[in-house]
């Protein structure tokens, strides 16, 4: 510490530290005045900020009466503060006394006064300052500091989060004012000079948000504050629940707190009171077809005897994604002591249409998650499949027949389909229908394929845009569904394949890509079983 600094530390002559003092004793002698029996007297402690005097005594032992002069000394070296002392007239063989003071220390510490040239000496402890929540400590240079309000907290949230402590802890918001009472600017002691203690443990400020309930952060508050001006704001902490002491301490500077502001009441049972939350129970479907929203169910218990609203954000992603749009905000009213169950459906994004699975994710003021295989989409023939954006599809009837004739493009009659001797045909007889409320491209014949076929269509052909007429062992309009179609739009017909004569059908598949051949789930959309 520079001297300055300890310069600033006292209040009238000097500062002090220890206990006891310290005389030099002697006896009358003639000539000049002698001095001898110097003494200093004063508190043995003191706390920070409370003023206190020194008493300086000498006994004249010389011949004549006279003025006792001397340096009262506190610190060390380069450190060392040093004020004239002075007892004026004191006669022969009588004790003189003086009064250094008022004194004041705003720092803890052991402080020596002492007067080198006679061994006199006395030690004052500065301790710790004690207040009570709401009590103003006021500095030597007019800074008023006070811990005006101490609020205790479980999870809680903000306008755009959400915030909860950690396991076993509460949080403990503690408002701070200052205010300048000197006639000059001065600047605003740091959040960092600010602790909480707990059960002689220490405990550093947690980084959050500040709820609603209280004000702004002090570390809002400006560095410098002008004379007659108050500020204040609020820190935050997180305590122990199971906390039974809890002060807010300031430090001066260096390590020692200098005060302490302790609350009226005892804030141990407010502390275990405020709701804390666990998830008891997190469950998703564990399979759901795609673009179904997937139930999922759960329960929240509260450990606190105070009832308090659970926050949360359940969302639909992937190990890389996860799409905001897909998440549903939930709210859980806990009774204390007691658990609640909410229960609500999700459904995955876009994104992940095509993927193996999705993650069903928890998060806010607890977390969890669960995994959802995404199942193809899988009907009956004669059964309809509708999209989530409305477009309805449906196989209708699948044949495996021998004569197929399909319109001529001139209209002057039917011709047959050639095959070969070893090949028969499969028709299917298809739908699809716009179910939404605005115009979408219908589902085009090249998207469908028979399992095991790797041939395209052999009916429609060139002219399938003419939806042109088929008949033989099957008969109707071949399916056209070309551009988009107005709400309530539906087109059915016959699509037509060549296949093996042995081939049987399993399975019709709706795709949206191109490889009609393909297992992969990226290219199939629906299917059907025959």
């Amino acid at each position: 510490m520079d001297r300055r600094k300890v310069l600033s530390l006292i209040g009238g002559s000097s500062i002090a530290s220890l206990s006891g003092c310290n005389t030099v004793r002697g006896v009358v002698r003639s000539g000049p005045p002698y001095f001898e029996e110097v003494t200093i007297d004063g508190p043995d402690e003191v706390a920070v900020g409370e003023e206190f005097e020194l008493t300086v005594s000498a006994k004249n032992t010389g011949g004549r009466t006279g003025d006792f002069t001397t340096t009262l000394t506190v610190g060390e070296g380069a450190l060392a503060v040093d004020t004239s002392v002075s007892i004026e007239d004191v006669e022969i063989t009588e004790t003189g006394e003086t009064t250094v003071g008022p004194i004041r220390v705003d720092r803890t510490g052991e402080y020596v006064f002492r007067i080198t040239d006679y061994d006199a000496r006395q030690t004052v402890r500065v301790t710790t300052r004690e207040q009570t929540v709401g009590e103003a400590f006021t500095t030597r240079d007019g800074l008023s500091i006070s811990i005006e309000d101490l609020v205790v907290s479980g999870p809680y949230t903000t306008s755009d989060d959400v915030f909860s402590p950690r396991d076993g802890n509460s949080f403990l918001f503690a408002e701070v004012e200052v205010s300048n009472d000197s006639s000059e600017e001065r600047s605003i002691p740091s959040t960092a000079v600010f602790n909480l203690r707990s059960d002689g443990r220490e405990i550093d400020t947690v980084d959050v948000a500040l709820p609603r309930s209280t004000g702004r952060p002090y570390d809002d508050v400006s560095n410098t504050i002008p004379a007659g001006i108050t500020r204040s704001g609020w820190i935050p902490f997180e305590v122990p629940r199971d906390a039974t002491s809890v002060e807010i301490g300031w430090r001066n500077s260096g390590d020692t707190v200098d005060v302490v502001w302790r609350p009226e009441r005892d804030l141990s049972g407010r502390l275990s009171s405020v709701p804390s939350f666990e998830v008891k129970q997190f469950i998703a479907t564990q399979t759901v077809e795609r673009y179904e929203p997937a139930p999922v169910s759960l329960t929240v218990t509260n450990s606190g005897s105070e009832s308090g609203t659970f926050y949360g954000l359940v969302t639909a992603g992937g190990e890389d994604f996860f799409d905001d749009s897909n998440s549903r905000e939930i709210t859980v009213d806990v009774p204390g002591e007691g658990e609640a169950t909410t229960d609500l459906e999700i459904t995955h994004p876009d994104q992940l249409a095509t993927a193996e699975s999705f993650t069903v994710a928890l998060s806010g003021m607890a977390s969890a998650e669960e995994s959802v295989e995404i199942l193809i989409p899988t009907r009956e023939v004669g059964k309809r499949y509708r999209t989530p954006t409305g477009l309805e599809i449906g196989v209708l009837d699948v044949q495996l027949v021998d004569t197929i004739k399909t319109e001529s493009a001139w209209g002057d009659g039917f011709t047959e389909v050639s095959r070969e001797a070893d090949e028969r045909f499969l028709a299917l007889r298809v739908t699809s229908r716009n179910d939404s409320d605005i115009d979408l491209p219908l589902a085009s014949a090249s998207n469908f394929q028979p399992a095991g076929i790797e041939s395209g269509i052999t009916v429609p052909g060139v002219f399938e845009s003419w939806g042109e007429e088929i008949s033989g062992d099957v008969s109707g309009n071949q399916y056209v569904a070309t551009g988009s179609f107005s709400p309530g739009t539906e087109r059915t017909g016959w699509i037509v394949w060549t296949v093996p004569s042995d081939y049987q059908p399993s399975e019709i598949r709706w795709e949206r890509g191109l490889n009609r051949t393909s297992s992969e789930k990226s290219d199939l959309a629906a299917r059907w079983t025959v």
